[in-house]
């Protein structure tokens, strides 16, 4: 499809074409959308020395919000089409929240899911980014014991994909 002015969309991982304006036409599945988040860095490409994806950020957190795992899995889902986009510049981004908002109404129709409760859950994904800057970062703040059950990993993009997808599944049963 050729893209102009008129025309504006791209293409996605597994060749199809996405229009923001007609996102429900798009053809992808729930692996398109993992096989991106799985090689998406968080803190957009600036870890030092090891891999740490959205997808496995997003797995985490299914773990650690238990009020709606599925939501939790899926509330960077998003990132698949737009990148994880630091904050300082998000929100300097006129028209992004809306882009956000539009994308997540379609994935979550799409994949049968209810978006998390954003006061709630905000806890939960600062927490997560605090132990993540901490570990990936080597910053002296530590604001967790070691000893707790959140362990990051550092999945490849293979299998950062693989546990996301597996997670997803299991969330839809």
């Amino acid at each position: 499809m050729l893209l102009t002015p008129d025309n504006p969309g791209f293409h996605l991982i597994n060749g199809n074409f996405l229009s923001l304006d007609n996102m429900s036409d798009a053809d992808y599945t729930i692996e398109d959308v993992a096989t991106v988040l799985g090689r998406k860095q968080r803190f957009n490409d600036h870890i030092p020395d090891l891999k740490y994806s959205v997808a496995e950020h997003c797995y985490h957190a299914s773990f650690l919000y238990a009020y709606n795992r599925k939501g939790a899995l899926m509330h960077d889902a998003a990132e698949w089409l737009t990148g994880d986009i630091p904050t300082p510049i998000k929100q300097r981004l006129q028209g992004i929240k809306e882009v956000e908002d539009l994308i997540d109404r379609d994935l979550q129709a799409r994949f049968n899911y209810e978006p998390v409760e954003k006061f709630t859950f905000k806890v939960i994904d600062n927490f997560l980014f605090q132990v993540e800057h901490h570990l990936l970062f080597d910053t002296p703040e530590q604001i967790y014991d070691p000893s707790d059950a959140l362990i990051l990993e550092f999945w490849d993009e293979k299998e950062a994909t693989k546990k996301f997808i597996e997670r997803f599944h299991e969330l839809s049963l």
